[in-house]
């Protein structure tokens, strides 16, 4: 698993080296996770689109995906939960807009497009997965 975080509003989070998605879902209602301490815990994606709720079928989670420890990656009524520290509880959920990109009918990554600067100073949670923090 790699994040990259760019002007502290786009991320994106490769769950699988070395493929490309082969199709990609678009505007999914997605939870960004914080902790207590208003630091970046991970997030939600559901199955239905932001906008009106339509149902969109998940694509499952390859056996291939690489799980660093203590991150937790699940997948359960066609919801995915991502956290980058499994051991700290939610604090607080915010709805943003995201996507997700499938190979082979498996989970590819998840790119998020948030507000300018929206996660500047609360990513201390994901910056031991961060490939780069802009």
């Amino acid at each position: 698993m790699q994040v990259t975080i760019e002007d502290g509003s786009l991320v994106y989070i490769y769950l699988r080296r070395g493929n490309a998605g082969d199709y990609m879902i678009p505007e999914l209602r997605c939870e960004l996770l914080f902790d207590a301490e208003e630091q970046w815990l991970g997030l939600r994606v559901y199955g239905e689109t932001l906008d009106d709720g339509l149902p969109v079928e998940l694509p499952r989670i390859s056996a291939l995906t690489e799980i660093p420890p203590g991150v937790s990656l699940t997948r359960q009524d066609n919801q995915v939960e991502l956290l980058f520290d499994q051991h700290r509880p939610i604090a607080r959920k915010v709805v943003v807009d995201g996507s997700i990109d499938a190979y082979h009918e498996r989970l590819n990554g998840i790119e998020l497009i948030l507000p300018l600067g929206y996660l500047q100073g609360k990513t201390a949670r994901v910056e031991p997965f961060c490939e780069s923090i802009d």
